[in-house]
């Protein structure tokens, strides 16, 4: 029986196989093949290499969370802890300037502050 897919596992994998070996390690084959799975079976979770990219790009957002009581407080965390995410995943910070991160978890991040500066 084959192995139960998701987008969660899908990126997880993919992460795994960036941070071992860098972002020329990822593709949908060498991620289907790390889930032990066909490359086609990728298609109904992931349609494209980018999406896998933007995806990957925001579960790392996801560890990236500003607090603080003051907007100065957040936003060194902010510095901080996308620091810290781009150190335990150095391909991180080639992807996060190329285009525009519109995740859940990227937005949330920036959600996370802007608030407090309106205020």
């Amino acid at each position: 029986m084959p192995a139960p897919l998701s987008r969660e596992r899908i990126v997880g994998a993919a992460i795994g196989l960036a941070d071992a070996d860098g972002l020329a390690a990822v593709s949908l084959r060498k991620v289907a093949a790390a889930l032990d799975v066909g490359p086609m079976r990728l298609y109904g979770y992931i349609a494209t290499k980018e999406e896998l990219l933007d995806l990957m790009v925001d579960s790392v957002y996801a560890e990236v969370r500003p607090v603080g009581d003051g907007w100065r407080e957040v936003l060194r965390s902010l510095a901080e802890t996308t620091r810290e995410a781009a150190h335990q995943h150095e391909w991180f910070a080639d992807l996060i300037g190329g285009r525009p991160q519109l995740g859940p978890h990227a937005l949330a991040r920036g959600e996370a502050v802007v608030p407090r500066w309106a205020a």
